[in-house]
């Protein structure tokens, strides 16, 4: 893929504190997939973001996910991966993000950019060999 931390794949946005439709996306080798999560609750009482990220890779593959998201700043990260799932072959990764409100509103909008690098740990990408991404909202 010829995808770029800062020229990723889009997959649009989905409600972070809410629940929402899955956002999927599949290849065949590394890439690069931003998300956006929104906070769409702005009552009094707080409610927490939350975004799980599962990769499937195929049977006779192995793909690694590595997140990068600015939690206490909404803006790009790129740098440093947040969190990453590095499960052996056979075993789904798996990263669930938690940030923003308690139980009191805190008045900020918690939205948040979130990118994710899918990396294979093979020498070589098989078209025949496709991983699977699914974003869930409010999990």
């Amino acid at each position: 893929s010829t995808t770029t931390c800062q020229a990723p794949r889009d997959l649009g946005s989905l409600a972070g504190d809410n629940g929402a439709p899955v956002l999927s996306a599949q290849d065949d080798c590394n890439d690069w997939i931003r998300v956006r999560a929104l906070e769409t609750q702005s009552g009094a009482v707080g409610t927490q973001m939350k975004t799980k990220l599962v990769l499937t890779s195929p049977t006779g593959a192995n793909f690694d996910m590595f997140v990068y998201v600015d939690i206490p700043v909404d803006k790009l990260e790129c740098t440093t991966s947040t969190f990453n799932s590095q499960e052996p072959t056979g075993r789904d990764d798996s990263v669930s993000l938690a940030w923003g409100e308690g139980t009191v509103a805190n008045g900020d909008d918690d939205s948040r950019t979130i990118s994710i690098n899918v990396r294979n740990k093979g020498a070589s990408c098989d078209p025949a060999l496709k991983w699977k991404l699914s974003v869930l909202g409010n999990q």
